[in-house]
């Protein structure tokens, strides 16, 4: 009994203090601020595996350009990768197609220049981005306008107050002083709500009513195919009419097959 409540004891102790452990360990994980375990985190990728950063990319510390050529390595490994594959010129192995793959694209990233050089060229993903980011809510707008405003008045009230709109809050945002740049951007977009608002009519024969048109086609074509029919049945039941009923009727047939042939 002694020899248990030893034991016992003894546990309780040893629980006791794993406990009080943890909970200073909480209070210490807790009470840092989150950008500590970011620098910490650096510092430890950094340490371990900026030997083999600096022999694959050329760059051994975490930056914007070592992001950079790691997303560089993937795009040129991708479009090797799928290049080789489709050429089938060393057959079915894949290991080969992976060494070789591999081999190029570290090459391409590791001799490709210096930073100013990435930067060059990072450009373009640069203008893709702000021109995306830029046009989509204009598009969006855009299609609203021609597909749910009806009535060209409707849809010049409509660019009218986007217009407004779009001033006044380039109006706040150059108050806040946001740079030239960002001036041009905007009144590249002023410019597309003017043309928007004085080639209205053209704008929306093409754009708006393209997908009526097409519907109207394929209702023409419906028609033109019931019209044949009954045109059939007609000539089968000819013997049922009058000479001059049957020439009514046909006659009133054609006519419409003909319309609806002619906007199909």
């Amino acid at each position: 009994m002694n020899k248990k409540r030893w034991v016992l004891g003894l546990g309780g102790n040893l629980i006791g203090l794993l406990m009080i452990g943890l909970v200073k360990a909480q209070e210490v994980l807790f009470t840092q601020s989150p950008n500590y375990y970011m620098v910490t985190f650096i510092d430890w990728v950094n340490s371990n595996y900026g030997p083999l950063f600096a022999a694959l990319f050329g760059v051994s510390e975490l930056d914007e350009f070592l992001f950079a050529r790691i997303l560089v390595f993937l795009l040129i490994f991708s479009v090797v990768h799928m290049s080789l594959t489709k050429s089938s010129v060393f057959g079915s192995n894949k290991i080969i197609y992976f060494v070789i793959t591999s081999i190029v694209s570290i090459l391409s990233v590791r001799y490709m220049g210096d930073n100013e050089f990435i930067n060059g060229i990072l450009l373009p993903y640069g203008v893709l981005g702000a021109a995306i980011v830029v046009f989509l809510p204009l598009l969006i707008y855009f299609l609203f306008v021609h597909n749910s405003v009806p009535g060209q008045f409707g849809r010049k009230a409509a660019w009218t107050i986007y217009g407004i709109i779009f001033i006044v809050m380039w109006g706040f945002r150059t108050a806040d002083d946001i740079g030239l740049d960002v001036d041009i951007i905007y009144l590249l977009g002023m410019g597309f709500v003017l043309l928007n608002f004085i080639f209205d009519s053209p704008i929306h024969e093409y754009f708006g009513s393209k997908s009526f048109k097409s519907a109207l086609r394929l209702r023409h074509s419906e028609k033109k195919g019931e019209i044949a029919e009954r045109l059939q049945e007609l000539e089968d039941r000819a013997h049922l009419y009058s000479t001059h009923e049957y020439d009514r009727l046909k006659k009133a047939l054609v006519k419409s097959y003909k319309h609806h042939a002619r906007k199909s």
